[in-house]
């Protein structure tokens, strides 16, 4: 499994098919956090596979086993407080087959931004 960067995507890219992205390739992009905070998502998925992602922006793992994930995105500490995923996107499942891959897009909201 290769973990790559990408350019931050924005809210809307959440809306792309599962085709724009490759087959067996999770895309997950962490956004709405404080300059200087890192974002930290679990992923778990097929066997005894799991990884962590930390940071801001778009990130890539490929040439993953095809069958479902589950993200799991973590509180992280700001300075105005704990900031936690969006309901809807702090626990995400998606399928990654042999043919297509999946995209998420996982939200944070920080305390006294909103």
């Amino acid at each position: 499994m290769a973990i790559a960067s990408a350019p931050a995507a924005s809210a809307n890219d959440a809306a792309l098919p599962p085709s724009k992205v490759p087959a067996k390739t999770l895309v997950v992009t962490i956004a709405c956090l404080q300059s200087g905070v890192k974002g930290k998502v679990r992923v778990t998925g097929p066997g005894t596979y799991r990884t962590t992602i930390k940071g801001n922006g778009t990130r890539t793992l490929s040439n993953l086993v095809p069958g479902r994930y589950r993200l799991k995105a973590k509180g992280v500490n700001t300075t105005s407080g704990k900031a936690r995923a969006t309901k809807k996107t702090r626990t995400t499942r998606v399928k990654v087959t042999a043919k297509k891959g999946a995209k998420v897009l996982v939200l944070y909201l920080t305390p006294g931004t909103v």
